[in-house]
This record gives structure tokens, C-alpha cells and sequence, in this order.
């Protein structure tokens, strides 16, 4: 276990954790950003997924050293829209959703894209 540096009490604003803080468009992409409170060593492992239908799951995945402190990490997933299956002929499935790690206190509207 590795000392925190000027890491205070590691006290976090729990309503911080795991919560959906922007979804915003630009051209044909799509970013979602969240905050999560974890160990400050902590590398991610992202993906996402698609559930329900139309909801698009964000999951992360906390790993690696631990320190003795926890920390607000802001983290970023950039969404491209490709129309490569459509012109297979497969029928595009709309996203009505967003939420995070299968939370679903989390699950925020999704403009249409």
C-alpha cells in the first residue's frame, strides 16, 4: 500500500460517485462524462455496452495499486456514429438511455442522435 501525498482525510462528496455529469454532441459523435470516487492509484479498464433495447450501459472497471486515499477521477467516453452496419443492411437501434455501471438511479435521457 503506497502513502497519498497531500491527500487531506480522502473524504469525497459521495454524490460525486458514479454519477453522469454531461452528455454532449458535436458532428457525428457523442461524449459522455462522469465522475467516480476511487482508490487514488486506481488505473480503468472502460467499455460499454448496449442493454434493454436502447440503453447504452457505461461500465468502468477500478484496478491496479492501492493507496490510503480515494480520489474524484472525471472520466470520458467519446462515441462515433457509424453507418457501416446500415449500409450492410441492419436496421440502426436508437439510444433513448444513458446510464452507468448498470445503475439505474443513474440512467439519463438521451437526445436523439
Amino acid at each position: 500500500m503506497s502513502e497519498c501525498e497531500e491527500s487531506g482525510d480522502g473524504t469525497q462528496d459521495p454524490n460525486d460517485d458514479k454519477k453522469i455529469k454531461s452528455i454532449s454532441f458535436k458532428d457525428n459523435t457523442f461524449t459522455v462524462e462522469f465522475t467516480v470516487v476511487e482508490n487514488c492509484c486506481s488505473a480503468f479498464l472502460c467499455e460499454a455496452e448496449l442493454v434493454s433495447k436502447s440503453t447504452l450501459n457505461i461500465i468502468y472497471h477500478a484496478y491496479g495499486r492501492h493507496c490510503t486515499c480515494y480520489c474524484k477521477f472525471m472520466l470520458k467516453y467519446t462515441f462515433e456514429k457509424n453507418d457501416f452496419l446500415e449500409n450492410l443492411g441492419e436496421k440502426k437501434i436508437p439510444i433513448t438511455h444513458v446510464q452507468f455501471n448498470s445503475v439505474r438511479s443513474s440512467r439519463k435521457r438521451f437526445k436523439k442522435f
